[in-house]
């Protein structure tokens, strides 16, 4: 069988280098990571020149991962630094020769799930109850805003769901398209399906009828998702 291929990192072999990999610390910027990594000061205001148009470095974000590549030689020299912009983005800047600064994106695994949940209390419960997504409660609540009044939600309403999720380095990114829903309340069933229409995507019913009507059923996003079902409430 065929040798397995290098890992890459960033699309470097990482055989190749000795790599250093951290977060960006609380007041740090690029002229403090890089000077203690002995890269010199004119270098790094040209590295800063070099990446206007790519990436403005005064953005950097403390918590956010950079890596340095280093050559394996007996007095290791820093060849790039890598930073992660967000969870998709990323830039490389070569610091030997030219001090190239490009943007890269990592790719995206797009996984179609599905998902399901009887409310005993909350919509916001239930879902973390069945270990879905947060997001999937937002999303949920906005498509149904206008049909389902979470504010009179009834202990065993409930709701099934497909959708797609985006995961990177096979992390969520909290990245999540609903394709359909059904949510049954007070015994009735809400259907939704993701459409497009006239070059706008947005949801329609069972019978081809648009959720968006004139007025919102529960217009407050957080706490209509976090609401209690009560036994007080007339129907």
């Amino acid at each position: 069988p065929l040798p397995p291929p290098p890992a890459r990192l960033y699309g470097f072999i990482e055989d190749s280098f000795t790599i250093e990999r951290d977060r960006v610390g609380r007041n740090e910027n690029l002229a403090s990571i890089l000077l203690s990594h002995q890269v010199d000061y004119p270098v790094i205001h040209q590295l800063a020149q070099n990446s206007r148009k790519v990436f403005d470095v005064r953005k950097i974000r403390a918590g956010n991962k950079y890596a340095l590549f280093s050559s394996k030689d007996t007095v290791p020299a820093p060849a790039y630094f890598v930073y992660e912009i967000d969870n998709t983005d990323y830039i490389i800047m070569s610091l030997t020769d030219s001090l190239k600064v490009t943007l890269h994106h990592k790719p995206i695994d797009i996984i179609r799930k599905s998902g399901s949940g009887v409310i005993s209390s909350s919509l916001w419960n239930t879902i973390n109850d069945n270990n879905l997504s947060p997001i999937l409660a937002i999303d949920l609540s906005e498509i149904y805003a206008w049909t389902v009044d979470f504010f009179g939600i009834e202990k065993g309403d409930n709701f099934s769901v497909i959708y797609d999720e985006a995961y990177v380095d096979g992390a969520s990114i909290g990245e999540i398209t609903i394709h359909a829903a059904l949510f049954n309340h007070r015994g009735q069933p809400f259907y939704a399906f993701h459409f497009k229409e006239d070059s706008t995507w947005s949801y329609f019913d069972d019978k081809g009828l648009s959720l968006r009507k004139a007025f919102l059923k529960a217009p407050l996003k957080f706490s209509r998702i976090s609401s209690r079902f009560s036994h007080s409430r007339l129907h």
